[in-house]
């Protein structure tokens, strides 16, 4: 819903609303755009992809005609509970404030969910964001290679769910990049707490959009209560003084 603002209305033109969360017989994401019948999903959006994030426009497949673009961009669950993937690492379970009980933001009522938005069910107004648009996080950079589901791309609706429970710039092992991290590790790219969590090319920090539409880096350094306050929009306590806004 993004792309009318900016200047992609042929391709949220071709969108069909009345098929998304179907299967058959063209899913949501599956309709032709362009004349080379390419998917929508396929479609390469400049505008969601970092000049910093070294990472190839597709990381499911090799087909650019039907493969899924990825978005280096994703909306904020805030410090919302992020259950890891089999209990393999617990050292980021999020949910700090007791805000945002349900797990990976599955869930479409809002006292529920931390952040501004829940996974795919529910997103915040304005009336909702009870700490100040400008002391809570709306959208922040990620490296979908070092997440499962965030290489999935821009269009999938299982893809782009993340959190601030995770610490910013988190070494996880990606795909392509050097060393392994073993099932188990809170290093592995299918360890929610961490893998879901926002990340960057850039040295120190990462870029994240705040509810006001202004934009800052969150060093990677913050101290991590602080983070998890800018993720909440109703913890209701003053952010600190790790972050000037």
């Amino acid at each position: 819903k993004l792309l009318p603002f900016m200047e992609q209305d042929p391709i949220y033109s071709k969108l069909n609303q009345e098929k998304a969360g179907t299967s058959r017989p063209v899913r949501f994401e599956e309709e032709i755009f362009g004349p080379e019948g390419k998917w929508i999903r396929s479609e390469i959006i400049a505008s969601y992809l970092c000049p910093s994030a070294a990472v190839d426009p597709y990381l499911s497949g090799a087909n650019p005609l039907t493969d899924r673009a990825i978005s280096c961009y994703a909306p904020s669950l805030g410090s919302q509970m992020m259950n890891s993937r089999g209990g393999w690492c617990n050292d980021y379970p999020g949910n700090v404030f007791g805000t945002g009980p349900a797990g990976h933001g599955n869930e479409g009522r809002a006292y529920r969910i931390s952040g501004l938005f829940a996974r795919g069910h529910w997103a915040a107004k304005f009336r909702d964001i009870t700490d100040g648009t400008a002391q809570v996080i709306a959208m922040g950079e990620i490296l979908p290679n070092k997440g499962d589901h965030h290489r999935s791309g821009w269009l999938h609706f299982n893809s782009l769910w993340t959190a601030t429970a995770g610490p910013v710039n988190y070494p996880v092992i990606g795909q392509g990049d050097p060393g392994f991290a073993g099932p188990g590790s809170c290093h592995h790219y299918a360890n929610w707490q961490t893998s879901q969590a926002f990340k960057s090319h850039h040295k120190g920090g990462a870029q994240f959009v705040f509810a006001d539409g202004s934009v800052h880096l969150i060093q990677e350094t913050i101290d991590y209560m602080t983070y998890q306050r800018l993720g909440d929009r109703r913890d209701g306590q003053p952010v600190g003084s790790g972050f000037q806004p």
